[in-house]
């Protein structure tokens, strides 16, 4: 638990880390878009693989550009 105040308290002194760790959790938040959307078409819609995977990748990219401009910057 001291380890996690301690981390939490570094972390809020130091803006660069904390833009970073945003960033990582968009970056992450982008895989799980990616997977659902990807899911959803091939396996509920029956869409071609490759093709689901197109729209599940752009779909993937502009979330992530959106949660970055919004909440990372």
């Amino acid at each position: 638990m001291k380890v996690l105040k301690n981390l939490s308290s570094y972390l809020e002194n130091n803006v660069l880390h904390i833009r970073v760790l945003k960033f990582a959790v968009v970056g992450l938040s982008g895989v799980v878009v990616n997977m659902a959307v990807l899911f959803f078409f091939t396996e509920i819609l029956r869409i071609t693989y490759w093709i689901s995977s197109i729209i599940a990748i752009e779909i993937s990219i502009i979330s992530n550009f959106v949660l970055n401009d919004i909440w990372t910057w």
